[in-house]
């Protein structure tokens, strides 16, 4: 994902396919403005009333939570930062982000199964969590279990930053294929949808410009 953020120069035409040629990846840019947007917003929100505490599933890095944190332009030492993901491998770079951005002792990495978030912060109310990037490689039994999770680590009032997808233009076959990549199709209404069984109201939804992804905002009510 940081390679698509960067639009960097592609080497050769599978690169280029992969990362500049295709709504995809158009859409993810796309995406990443909107949720860091959306992200900034919150924080200064919840920032007004008391300290606030993020949650990044399957964060990587944790480009777009950090990023939100240092556009923010609150006192740190209000905002942490929880970036879980199964694989580590990502972790070190994003320490070097939190080290740019000033966060280092504001963020913490944590290797784990994020359907099981409870176990590795089972005294943490969480005021934001971000669900970007692994929704869509989700089938609707993993979704629910997921946001069932979620649930029990939020505190009511908390925020859910999330997404859609669907493939308008036929490419989600190209990643199958080539990458291995196969994405689960759920429109504005279908995320709404779920999202509601799961104890979560939608309170904004807009699709990016490719109509790739609806941007969606759910808040846990009490």
């Amino acid at each position: 994902m940081e390679i698509v953020y960067k639009n960097a120069q592609p080497e050769d035409w599978l690169d280029r396919q992969a990362l500049s040629d295709n709504p995809i990846t158009m859409a993810a840019r796309n995406r990443k403005r909107i949720i860091i947007e959306r992200l900034t917003r919150l924080i200064r929100k919840h920032v007004s009333v008391g300290n606030v505490t993020l949650l990044g599933i399957g964060a990587g890095p944790g480009r777009l939570l950090q990023t939100a944190m240092s556009e923010a332009n609150v006192d740190r030492s209000r905002m942490n930062a929880y970036l879980i993901d199964l694989d580590q491998d990502a972790f070190p770079f994003g320490q070097l982000l939190a080290a740019q951005f000033g966060l280092h002792e504001r963020v913490q990495f944590i290797q784990g199964d994020a359907r099981r978030v409870q176990d590795s912060l089972p005294d943490i109310g969480i005021n934001i969590a971000k669900l970007v990037g692994i929704i869509e490689y989700l089938d609707d039994t993993q979704l629910v279990e997921m946001l069932g999770t979620l649930r029990t680590v939020m505190v009511p009032g908390g925020n859910l930053v999330t997404h859609g997808f669907v493939d308008k233009y036929g490419t989600s076959r190209f990643f199958s294929r080539v990458f291995g990549l196969r994405h689960y199709q759920r429109d504005a209404e279908y995320v709404t949808r779920i999202l509601a069984e799961c104890g979560f109201r939608t309170i904004e939804c807009e699709y990016e410009l490719t109509g790739i992804h609806p941007i969606i905002t759910a808040t846990l009510d009490d």
